[in-house]
């Protein structure tokens, strides 16, 4: 079967993308499927072998797409409305999932009545930051905060701010990634992150061993602690006990069914004082050589090689 691996795209992580396509690719190869690369240009034009071409002629060569794309554009749900209209099985969620996964505040809602904990925390359009000083007089959030686009992945536009100066420095900075920002409590705790994948080990939605994030270049798992080489030490499963493991597995499962993600998923939290809160739901993971997912997956006992196969054997409903 021919696979597309849709990568690139009009995004702040399109470099991301490529490396995460680089090794989905090669997954696929060594899987036995032959393989159609999709790039995606800055300007969001679709090519194959350097030759512009519509979404509809790219999408007609191939059997099914996995969405290497990460960000806006390709995580969204405007690269997942263009494969549905098309009928072209694809991997990840689906565009009404992957939009609420990538808008913070509203996923956020999802999570409040679910009843999962969270920072306390305020968005605004521009224009609100009066508002944002006056809760922030009044007691209702202290320094230090955390400031974010409320629609931007890989910690993109994110920075804590520990007084005036450096909260106006980064509401300005994250206006320039969205329309709207967010302003959450900073908590000072073990950041973990949970991989949840469908259909795996007899189980519909089957929750990978919590990984332990521990930041070498930065205050928190930003950009650069990412994607950089040795930018954070990363401890599978996490040194929590088996009590709180369980409860984050469960949360990362709870939040994917909320949210109504599909294939696979990946739930960023925090521990503190014994208690786990839930940042975001990352609907579309990276698979670059330092993220995550795989190891999680790994510690399952799952090689890179196959959750690849497992994720396109699910896209074209084989699993």
């Amino acid at each position: 079967m021919t696979i597309g691996v849709l990568k690139g795209g009009p995004s702040s992580e399109h470099e991301v993308s490529l490396k995460t396509a680089e090794n989905v690719e090669r997954a696929l190869l060594n899987r036995g499927f032959f393989v159609k690369p999709i790039f995606v240009d800055k300007n969001g034009w679709w090519h194959i072998k350097n030759f512009k071409v519509s979404p509809p002629f790219a999408l007609d060569q191939v059997d099914g797409v996995f969405n290497a794309m990460h960000g806006e554009y390709g995580e969204d749900g405007q690269v997942q409305k263009i494969l549905e209209n098309h009928g072209t099985p694809f991997t990840g969620s689906g565009s009404m999932s992957s939009i609420l996964a990538m808008d913070k505040l509203n996923s956020k809602k999802i999570f409040q009545e679910e009843n999962m904990p969270l920072a306390r925390h305020i968005a605004f359009d521009k224009g609100g930051e009066k508002e944002v000083r006056q809760k922030i007089n009044f007691g209702s959030l202290d320094f230090p905060l955390v400031v974010k686009p409320v629609d931007r992945g890989s910690s993109v536009g994110v920075g804590i701010a520990h007084n005036a100066q450096e909260l106006n420095n980064l509401i300005a900075q994250a206006f320039k990634y969205s329309d709207q920002v967010m302003i959450e409590e900073y908590l000072s705790g073990t950041e973990i992150t949970c991989g949840v994948l469908e259909n795996y080990k007899d189980q519909k939605i089957f929750a990978l061993p919590p990984t332990e994030i521990v930041p070498r270049l930065s205050d928190f798992f930003d950009y650069d602690s990412k994607y950089e080489s040795g930018g954070s030490n990363e401890i599978t499963p996490a040194r929590l006990s088996d009590l709180l493991l369980r409860r984050a597995q469960d949360i990362a499962k709870t939040a994917h069914r909320a949210l109504g993600c599909r294939h696979y998923s990946r739930t960023d939290m925090i521990v503190r004082d014994g208690k786990i809160y839930i940042l975001e739901v990352n609907a579309l993971p990276g698979l670059t050589a330092t993220s995550l997912l795989p190891q999680g997956a790994q510690s399952a006992g799952l090689s890179f090689d196959d959750m690849i196969e497992h994720l396109v054997l699910l896209a074209l409903g084989k699993k």
